[in-house]
């Protein structure tokens, strides 16, 4: 299939400028080439009122001894805006898989003739090409090629993929890429995604698409494919969102004599965050009362009790805190998983 092939009216234009081909069209595509094809999906991690994780095969026909055509994880948050953050997750695993099986906006380009080389950019004075591209390009010329993915480690922050290449059973090349939570403007925080995404575009490069490894993963974007973003109406989570983007770092917190403040190294993506508590107090053994007293201090509730920020009605930013915290900063992860049941 040519882009020219493709109506404008099923292409949608994000907010930032980037064009999108969505899931619905990606299928019907396939449909078309496939007649017998079919989508198998599997979860792979499912947490209540937390996240959900799926991947999907597709495969080109109805037998089940065929060989899929391609796989991909994908996940997604909980919040208390949506409850459909399952079905997104699996349609997006499909999406993303459909995508690596060349059912995406510059496959189609690609089909077309045109040059791959011609969509590189320059990003700090270096040549990068999106991996999206080093995927179209790397199916058109190996059409048999093979992409397997696992998800070698998982945790409320954290993901591990690793990705082998292959071309009728031959082992071409193999890459890893971990990715922490973090939230921008690309999907950072669906870090499954992203680590699947940094870790097929360093295998593709193993085999001189693009450039060497070292130099061009580290610019690898978070999402090959997606479904649209769900667009959130609640003006509280979109502050809290944005407190992540303007967290002050390495912000000392106020020390009352008859506490100690304690304070955090910061990891990977994740902000510094420090806050005050009683001496001694132990995540395990943190009664309700001082998780009422934790003050975070960080964005628009630097120096804010959690009892103040709950009474505030942001109780979405309680539940990301308590999930996203809970193995990188536990006693604030206790406290805001408390405070948010309390009032929930």
């Amino acid at each position: 299939m040519k882009r020219k092939d493709i109506s404008s009216s099923r292409i949608m234009v994000m907010e930032d400028g980037r064009e999108f081909y969505p899931a619905k069209y990606r299928m019907d595509d396939f449909k078309k080439e496939h007649p017998t094809g079919r989508f198998s999906t599997e979860a792979i991690e499912f947490k209540a009122n937390s996240m959900a994780v799926f991947k999907a095969y597709v495969y080109p026909d109805s037998d089940p001894d065929s060989r899929p055509l391609s796989e991909a994880y994908c996940m997604r948050w909980y919040d208390m805006n949506t409850v459909n953050f399952v079905e997104t997750a699996e349609t997006g695993a499909i999406s993303r898989a459909l995508a690596n099986a060349g059912y995406n906006l510059c496959s189609y380009e690609l089909n077309e003739g045109i040059d791959p080389l011609s969509r590189m950019i320059d990003l700090d004075g270096n040549p990068y090409l999106n991996v999206m591209w080093r995927l179209a390009w790397i199916r058109r010329d190996i059409p048999s090629i093979y992409i397997k993915k696992e998800l070698l480690s998982l945790s409320n922050n954290t993901a591990l993929v690793k990705v082998e290449l292959f071309d009728n059973g031959k082992l071409l090349a193999t890459a890893h890429a971990s990715k922490t939570y973090c939230h921008n403007e690309n999907g950072g925080e669906y870090f499954v995604d992203w680590a699947e995404t940094a870790a097929t575009g360093r295998a593709i490069s193993q085999l001189g698409y693009d450039l060497p490894v070292d130099s061009s993963s580290i610019y690898d974007e978070p999402i090959i494919s997606d479904a649209p973003k769900f667009v959130n109406t609640n003006p509280d989570l979109e502050q809290f969102m944005e407190a992540y983007d303007n967290t002050p770092q390495n912000l000392p917190a106020e020390k009352p004599e008859e506490k100690e403040t304690f304070d955090f190294e910061q990891k990977s993506d994740v902000q510094v965050i420090s806050f005050e508590i009683n001496e001694g107090t132990d995540p395990n053994e943190l009664s309700l009362d001082n998780a009422f007293h934790l003050k975070p201090n960080f964005g628009k509730y630097a120096n804010q009790e959690l009892r103040d920020i709950a009474e505030a009605g942001d109780l979405n930013w309680l539940l990301k805190m308590s999930t996203l915290m809970k193995e990188t900063y536990p006693l604030l992860a206790s406290g805001a998983d408390m405070v948010y049941r309390y009032y929930k």
